[in-house]
C-alpha cells in the first residue's frame, strides 16, 4: 500500500500522539493502530511526538521509535496512590519538555488517562484534538467486573 497523494497540502506540522501504551513494541490491535499512524505521519514527513505510558514503575525514557520522537512514564495499576501521582505528574512533565522544541498543530488521544491528565491542567487548549476510538472493550471489563467498585477498576478502565 502507498502513500496518499499529498500534492498542495502543507506537511510543515508537529503533531502530538498521547496514549496509555508504548510504541516499542506494538502487540495489541490499539498499540499497532497507534504505530502505524504515528510511522505513517513519520513516512510524509511530518514531525511526530508521543507521550506513552506503561503499566510498570519505569523510569521516563525518551527514545526514537522509527523517526517517532516517543517519551514514555511509567504508572502502575497496582498502587493506586502512585499511579494517580504519576498520572497528573508525568504528563504534564513531558508535554513541557516537549513544547520546548515549539507548538503542536494537532493532538491525537489513543487512550483516555494520558490525555485526560492533559486536558485537566489545560495543557491542550491550543490545539484541536482527534480522540481515536478503538473498541468497548472498557464496558466488556466492566461487565466481568460488575459489583467490584470503580474505585477498585479505575487504573484498569
Amino acid at each position: 500500500m502507498g502513500l496518499p497523494d499529498i500534492q498542495g497540502l502543507d506537511l510543515d506540522m508537529r503533531i502530538l500522539f498521547l496514549a496509555d501504551v508504548p510504541l516499542n513494541n506494538p502487540t495489541s490491535g490499539s498499540e499497532q493502530v497507534l504505530y502505524q499512524q504515528a510511522l505513517g505521519l513519520v513516512q510524509m514527513g511530518i514531525e511526530v511526538c508521543a507521550i506513552t505510558r506503561e503499566d510498570k514503575p519505569v523510569r521516563i525514557a525518551i527514545r526514537n521509535i522509527n523517526g517517532v520522537t516517543e517519551a514514555c512514564y511509567g504508572a502502575d495499576p497496582k498502587n493506586k496512590t502512585r499511579f494517580l501521582f504519576s498520572l497528573l505528574k508525568n504528563p504534564s512533565t513531558l508535554h513541557n519538555h516537549f513544547l520546548k522544541q515549539g507548538p503542536y498543530d494537532a493532538a491525537i488521544c489513543h487512550q483516555p488517562f494520558t490525555g485526560i491528565a492533559l486536558l485537566i491542567k489545560g495543557k491542550l487548549r491550543e490545539v484541536p484534538i482527534f480522540y481515536v476510538f478503538h473498541s468497548p472493550s472498557h464496558e466488556e471489563y466492566l461487565v466481568s467486573n460488575e459489583g467490584k467498585g470503580w474505585v477498585s477498576n479505575f487504573p484498569q478502565i
